[in-house]
């Protein structure tokens, strides 16, 4: 790849459940390129089952030498459906937008939950059987658990989780 001063990224949409293929394809032909991740937990049967998933489903960002013109190759590129554009050329994204993504993922580009939590705030569980409860939060130990209470049928129940595994709530 190379490392001029014209590289800027852009957005990328990926054919339906082609992130992976999309990822060797590019990767292969030297295009650098990021794909932030969250976990979540879902149902299936009786089961739950937690598993990584794109944070903007169908997209991916790619960063690119603008001075290159490399539109039509990554365009082509199996597993990819197009650079996002307005207009007739693809558009780069603002400066320090990915590279601020970036920072708040861990190096397999899993986001990581930076908002800060107290005692006292409301949380949503995010993985696990307790996913999509909300809670409040009671204490939160040096070893980054959380004890929280719970709300499980009609009664408050205490239980603790990993304080990656909870987000705080847009309201209290």
């Amino acid at each position: 790849m190379n490392t001029g001063l014209n590289q800027k990224w852009f957005l990328l949409q990926i054919k339906p459940n082609a992130y992976q293929i999309a990822t060797k394809n590019l990767n292969r032909q030297g295009f650098y390129n990021f794909t932030p991740m969250i976990q979540v937990t879902a149902r299936r049967l009786d089961k739950f089952k937690s598993q990584f998933t794109p944070l903007f489903p169908g997209y991916m960002f790619i960063k690119l030498e603008t001075s290159s013109n490399p539109w039509k190759r990554v365009n082509s590129t199996y597993g990819v459906s197009k650079l996002v554009a307005f207009g007739t050329r693809p558009n780069p994204l603002p400066p320090g937008l990915v590279e601020n993504l970036i920072s708040r993922c861990d190096k397999n580009y899993i986001l990581k939950n930076k908002i800060a939590i107290k005692a006292g705030d409301s949380v949503n569980v995010l993985t696990g059987p307790l996913s999509e409860f909300v809670a409040k939060v009671d204490k939160i130990e040096k070893n980054k658990r959380v004890w929280m209470l719970l709300d499980f049928l009609g009664r408050q129940t205490l239980t603790s989780i990993g304080i990656e595994k909870i987000a705080k709530t847009t309201t209290n």
